[in-house]
């Protein structure tokens, strides 16, 4: 891709984040009018996978979106347990939000990794195990896409929560997934 085209995707990338959408833990709690909350609870981890990797597909569909590690400024963690299919160019930019308060803001994410990617090139079934995996809320690793307005985040085994200025993303989600919701 060229220059002209990542300066213009990581703009639109930044104007999502800093301006639409309240992208930080908890994702559900920060945008409560535009967001669903899927629980794995009741499920086995297989079928739990399934509807996550379901859930994946459906919110991202084929456009281009950003795999994104808060609070990283080298996105080792990308490469090291290997998400990507192909190489990518991994880019850092400033973690700001308009939407948060900074007396409250408690985490310390200055800055955000972030590849351009496809589902092509992206292993879902990989970030999947990776997310279940990890103990209570260690993930850092979120899903965005600007174009479809969307951002997706697994905390582990349990949970997993689609913010979504999209109404009819937010729609079909609830319809479809409905038994799972909080």
């Amino acid at each position: 891709m060229d220059e002209a085209k990542i300066n213009t995707s990581l703009s639109d990338l930044f104007h999502f984040l800093t301006k639409e959408l309240h992208v930080d833990l908890p994702l559900c709690q920060n945008n409560p009018n535009n967001s669903v909350k899927i629980r794995f609870n009741s499920l086995d981890a297989s079928t739990a996978k399934e509807i996550a990797k379901e859930i994946i597909q459906a919110t991202i569909g084929d456009s281009l979106f950003w795999v994104c590690e808060y609070g990283s400024i080298s996105g080792e963690t990308f490469s090291k347990i290997g998400l990507m299919v192909s190489h990518s160019d991994v880019f850092v930019i400033p973690y700001h939000s308009e939407l948060i308060d900074p007396d409250w803001f408690e985490y310390s994410h200055d800055a955000i990794s972030c590849v351009e990617t496809c589902l092509c090139k992206f292993d879902v079934d990989l970030y999947i195990d990776y997310c279940f995996r990890l103990d209570f809320l260690s993930n850092s690793i979120y899903i965005v896409s600007p174009t479809r307005k969307s951002v997706i985040f697994i905390y582990d085994r349990r949970v997993m929560d689609i913010a979504t200025t999209d109404s009819s993303i937010l729609q079909k989600l609830r319809k479809q997934y409905n038994e799972f919701l909080k």
